[in-house]
């Protein structure tokens, strides 16, 4: 049997070591092999010549005298049928997928539930970007048994599709059971096309079936339903749903006995010029008549900054403000805070959530869509449900 290089080089080490150079030379052609045998009870040598053929050849071995005291009573025993050359073993490396750990020989255990729901926790707040997420909040309290409004505050759709024909949208508010629905705006783009136009008044004639809906202009989509130029086909098709479109308007209401003031504007309600000209102003005069009533007053204004920058929150007496817009900083820390809103800049104080500054309350909902081709990091698409009680 031929040795392997790995074992002639092992034993020609332990030989050379045991030998001088002239006993080598006069060993012409000899191989020394040592093989460990765990059954021997003595240390034995085999010397093999080309010529020779025997199966089991031993002679005694030199041993160095400081290791004697250590391997008196071991054995070594060569037996040439016993010699097999064992190929090295490579890895195999392979495009097909493996559930084995890199740290043990033991598989991941997917059925495991916390493995399983840290999975389902990185695919839902990471990846996930096509399932509507409902956030909800309380205002006031039952402390007189009233009946509370229940409505649903939709944004910032854009053009990102819920299910075939946005049917998860509305599945997902149905779901909420709401007395009103609100649209706080960007529903739309700037270059939509009719079949956009034809699309959004399908979503609105199909959530119209399941509660009133009102709805204001978002800065993407101003100059299409409301604005100081209009497209006259998307506000024809919205109207015929029997959507009611708010800007620098408002409706008064009744609902569960409530009486209610709904308006919309995309305005500032703050001088983002001189006050001369803010005075003088269509949207000064709108907030001005809106707020001289005694009813519950409810403002969707699309952009927050409309009310938490200048005196605005201080100046008008409004309720409630529903806004869209920030989409919660599309990219969001893990913990849900966002790192960017428009407007704001980096780490936004107002980006998705409640607030109250001044004598105001306001609602910020995250939104449904990405921004720009960004999509939404730890950042789920969101409606509002709020339970409203307009009286506390």
């Amino acid at each position: 049997n031929k040795l392997s290089k790995g074992e002639e080089n092992y034993i020609n080490e332990v030989y050379l070591n045991q030998k001088t150079k002239k006993e080598i030379e006069e060993e012409d052609e000899a191989i020394s092999i040592v093989k460990w045998d765990d059954d021997s009870t003595s240390v034995n040598q085999a010397s093999l010549t080309k010529e020779q053929n025997n199966d089991t050849i031993t002679k005694n071995l030199p041993i160095e005298e400081e290791f004697n005291d250590q391997i008196n009573n071991i054995s070594v025993n060569f037996t040439m049928n016993q010699v097999e050359e064992k190929p090295i073993e490579t890895p195999i490396i392979s495009n097909e997928s493996s559930n084995l750990s890199p740290y043990s020989d033991e598989p991941y255990d997917y059925d495991n539930p916390k493995i399983q729901e840290a999975i389902d926790n990185i695919i839902y707040k990471v990846l996930q970007n096509k399932e509507v997420y409902v956030a909800e909040y309380e205002m006031g309290a039952d402390d007189a048994g009233f009946i509370p409004i229940n409505i649903v505050l939709i944004s910032d759709l854009h053009r990102a599709q819920f299910g075939e024909h946005n049917q998860q949208l509305v599945d997902k508010t149905a779901e909420q059971h709401p007395d009103l629905i609100m649209i706080a705006g960007d529903m739309l783009e700037r270059n939509r096309t009719d079949a956009e136009i034809e699309e959004f008044a399908s979503l609105l004639d199909r959530l119209m079936e399941i509660a009133p809906v009102y709805l204001s202009r978002g800065n993407h989509d101003m100059n299409i339903y409301a604005g100081d130029i209009v497209d006259p086909y998307a506000v024809e098709l919205i109207q015929n749903t029997g959507a009611v479109i708010l800007d620098n308007d408002y409706a008064d209401i009744d609902v569960n006995g409530y009486e209610l003031r709904i308006g919309g504007s995309l305005d500032y309600a703050f001088a983002d010029d001189t006050q001369e000209k803010w005075l003088a102003s269509e949207a000064y005069a709108f907030y001005s008549d809106f707020v001289n009533t005694d009813r519950y007053k409810i403002m969707l204004s699309h952009r927050p900054d409309s009310f938490i920058f200048g005196n605005a929150a201080d100046v008008w007496d409004i309720d409630l403000v529903l806004c869209g817009h920030t989409h919660n900083g599309v990219i969001a820390f893990p913990w849900g805070k966002a790192v960017y809103a428009p407007d704001q800049g980096i780490f936004p104080k107002y980006s998705r959530g409640y607030y109250e500054l001044g004598r105001i309350r306001m609602l910020i909902c995250g939104g449904l869509a990405g921004n720009r081709g960004i999509p939404r990091v730890f950042n789920p698409p969101e409606i509002v449900r709020l339970t409203l009680y307009p009286t506390q």
